[in-house]
């Protein structure tokens, strides 16, 4: 009876242990999430799950991956990515703490994809208008050499009739 009590005694403490290590990787998870640091939350997710398989800590772990992926694709600059993002990450089911913990962050990250993709939209739009006003501005100075070349013509054409004339005037003269 003894042994049997002592065993049971043992298994008690060793599913206390294992409870209480999945609780102290899901905070610290959870707290590096809060904190932006969303490969830490990734491992930590993923730690506790080994731990203790369970739908809160895959779940957790997706938003992780979700945010982080998120944030990589803000620094290479591919907006659509970070937009797509982060609306997985706000229409995703979460619970109270997992809300608390990345809404904020997902609705920031979502807000800044737009603000620099508007800033990137109007950069381009600026860049089309300059490459338009120099366009103009070839075109305008291809229009006057034309010009200054059908005002030498003319003054050519001129110069030769004048020098017609002046064969005209010499060869009267000389007869």
């Amino acid at each position: 009876m003894r042994k049997i009590s002592f065993a049971m005694l043992c298994l008690f403490f060793v599913m206390a242990g294992c409870s209480s290590n999945y609780d102290i990787q899901m905070e610290t998870g959870m707290q590096a999430l809060k904190d932006g640091k969303y490969s830490d939350a990734i491992m930590w997710f993923e730690k506790a799950e080994k731990e203790k398989s369970t739908e809160e800590a895959k779940s957790y772990k997706e938003v992780a991956k979700l945010m982080d992926h998120g944030a990589s694709a803000l620094k290479d600059g591919k907006y659509l990515e970070v937009k797509d993002d982060a609306n997985q990450v706000l229409q995703k089911k979460k619970d109270a703490s997992l809300e608390k913990a990345v809404k904020s962050n997902a609705e920031e990250m979502l807000q800044k994809a737009k603000d620099i993709e508007e800033k990137e939209k109007t950069r381009v739009e600026k860049q089309k208008k300059a490459d338009e006003e120099g366009i103009d501005k070839v075109i305008k100075a291809v229009d006057s050499v034309d010009e200054a070349r059908e005002k030498q013509k003319k003054i050519g054409e001129s110069l030769d009739k004048a020098e017609t004339e002046k064969d005209k005037i010499e060869a009267k003269k000389n007869q």
